[in-house]
């Protein structure tokens, strides 16, 4: 007697474009994490499967934004799809070694088309092995796509210093707190609080870069003391605030 895995697909070849509408509807509703939640939500494919299509198809057509603050060296790096499977399944930040930042400028003198079995191919994959084994940063912040939690978040990014509970939050939309705190994990894999410090820990980095005092930037985000400021930065990123200021010119 046969038993079907869950992590075999009932459904062989390719997707079609209605399963891809799906699974995009199914991670902006779950978040690029639960794939065993998304797996359900598209009959005849595995939660496995999912991940591996967002991955290597539809992933790299996410919009995303980057910010950066004073003078900054930027490369950028593109991986064809088959070479991703490693790689995260959404937007992430990842720590750059001493060693993948000499990876990355090697590649960078690399031609075009190189030989991937020579030495140039053998730089590439190990390239590839530290980007897939990196640590994420707290650096990126999830934000929903559906009412009413995008426009809690939209202003929760403009007014960091907004005392606002979760049950504030839900009275003002109609809803629960049960409810908006359950959303709240599925579209952004956080905890309302985690998100919260997220965000308020990403306009800290902007506003301590720009050279505000420190006691400024702590009463702006609404924290009573700089000393409560100080412990979650250094208590979410391992070093105190004083740490990320820009170097004199």
């Amino acid at each position: 007697m046969g038993v079907e895995s869950s992590e075999c697909d009932r459904i062989k070849g390719p997707w079609s474009p209605e399963e891809d509408e799906a699974l995009r509807r199914l991670v902006d509703r779950h978040g690029a994490r639960n794939w065993t939640a998304i797996g359900r939500g598209i009959p005849g494919r595995s939660g496995k499967s999912c991940r591996l299509r967002w991955c290597n198809q539809l992933s790299p057509q996410v919009e995303h934004r980057l910010t950066a603050k004073g003078v900054v060296q930027l490369r950028s790096l593109y991986v064809r799809p088959e070479a991703a499977a490693g790689m995260p399944a959404g937007c992430e930040v990842l720590e750059v070694t001493s060693l993948l930042r000499e990876l990355i400028l090697r590649a960078t003198e690399l031609p075009l088309e190189y030989d991937e079995r020579g030495p140039a191919g053998r730089v590439m994959r190990l390239l590839l092995d530290e980007l897939a084994a990196l640590p994420r940063l707290p650096y990126n912040l999830p934000m929903p796509k559906t009412a009413p939690l995008a426009a809690i978040c939209a202003r929760l990014v403009e007014a960091p210093n907004d005392p606002a509970t979760l049950e504030d939050l839900a009275a003002r939309h109609g809803t629960t707190a049960r409810t908006l705190a359950r959303h709240f994990r599925r579209q952004t894999g956080m905890s309302f609080a985690e998100w919260r410090r997220r965000a308020r820990l990403l306009r800290a980095l902007g506003w301590i870069a720009e050279g505000r005092p420190i006691l400024a930037v702590a009463l702006d985000l609404g924290y009573d003391s700089p000393s409560a400021f100080s412990a979650m930065f250094r208590r979410e990123l391992g070093s105190p605030p004083s740490h990320f200021r820009s170097a004199p010119a």
